[in-house]
């Protein structure tokens, strides 16, 4: 029991970890996992004990997880069931019945678990994940609540199933992780980039497409507020005939920027990612293009110059996805034509 004990901490120590980048990861994804592990060899003696961890990355070391605890949350499954045709007091035979289905709903959620993470909604599995896990803890409570021992070999069952789940929400998270971090360490400004995705809670678990969506409603939001200063600061400008006109001009170049974001999503979701390229580098220029306005004196007001700056990171973690987006439709079609080629 000791054993299951100390690997549910080691894992969820996993979990706890600085998230892991896979752009960083140089040799053995078990080994970077594990090197951070507060019990190394532990680690690795939970990660390694499937033939399947060979060379895989952490979205397969997550799936080797899952497939691992559902086979687990089944045995315990079994192992309850067969606890309740043994019971006969009326307090332990009420809980073991809760328990079994307890057990049947986290299998339920478990089986769920496989499709998402090949569609690569990882925010989808851990969802899933984290609700199966939480089943295990209430068969648990369920027997502190009636003051009743529950049974050692079910306890160690259940402390082995959920290190596995806190294993495969930690992989899970490790690669959105990697995925944010990953576009943003391509834009020119990768602090403003991770503060504005982090900050939205749909980024948890987003693949590539959805963070595409997120960062376009994002921006289109920014982007909209930058129109809101400028048409204030134009209302303060009406006695200073050439800060009006400067004003009136980035009131165009902003609603320009508007209409092409608003399009993009449309873009995405048709995987027109060259057009989707084409209107988010459009929507960057209209904030470049208001600055422009201010060569000559009088400066363009710090807050004005400031919106500009994240309009246009905003709009370039767009640009960043769509590229990406675009490389990887272009290798998927190289490889069906070299799959015809070779027929």
């Amino acid at each position: 029991m000791a054993f299951y004990h100390n690997l549910a901490t080691i894992l969820f120590g996993i979990l706890l970890l600085p998230l892991i980048f896979l752009t960083n990861v140089h040799g053995d994804v078990i080994d970077d996992v594990c090197a951070k592990a507060q019990q190394h060899s532990l680690c690795q003696k939970v990660l390694r004990g499937d033939p399947r961890s060979k060379n895989a990355d952490l979205k397969t070391l997550g799936s080797i997880a899952i497939d691992i605890a559902t086979k687990q949350a089944k045995s315990g499954q079994g192992l309850v069931l067969s606890l309740l045709k043994k019971a006969t007091d009326p307090k332990q035979k009420t809980v073991l019945s809760t328990c079994a289905e307890n057990y049947g709903d986290s299998i339920d959620s478990l089986g769920e678990c496989p499709g998402l993470l090949g569609s690569g909604d990882y925010g989808g599995v851990n969802i899933k994940a984290s609700a199966a896990f939480d089943d295990f803890g209430t068969c648990d409570v369920g027997f502190s609540d009636l003051s009743i021992p529950e049974p050692p070999e079910l306890k160690d069952s259940s402390s082995m199933s959920q290190a596995f789940f806190y294993l495969a929400i930690s992989l899970l998270t490790s690669v959105n992780s990697d995925l944010v971090d990953d576009v943003c360490a391509k834009t020119q400004r990768p602090t403003i980039c991770l503060q504005a995705l982090r900050s939205d809670p749909r980024t948890t678990g987003a693949d590539l497409e959805t963070l595409g969506l997120i960062s376009i409603d994002i921006s289109t939001n920014e982007t909209k507020t930058a129109k809101a200063l400028v048409s204030a600061l134009l209302a303060g400008a009406r006695d200073d005939p050439r800060l009006e006109n400067r004003y009136k001009s980035c009131l165009e170049n902003y609603q320009d920027s508007i209409e092409s974001l608003e399009i993009c999503p449309d873009m995405l979701r048709m995987r027109d990612y060259a057009s989707l390229n084409i209107r988010a580098s459009a929507a960057m220029d209209g904030p470049d293009t208001c600055d422009d306005n201010f060569e000559e004196p009088p400066a363009e007001p710090a807050e004005l110059r400031d919106e500009s700056v994240k309009v246009q990171t905003l709009c370039s973690i767009v640009c960043v996805i769509s590229n990406v987006l675009l490389k990887e439709s272009h290798n998927n079609n190289m490889t069906l034509m070299e799959t015809y080629s070779a027929i």
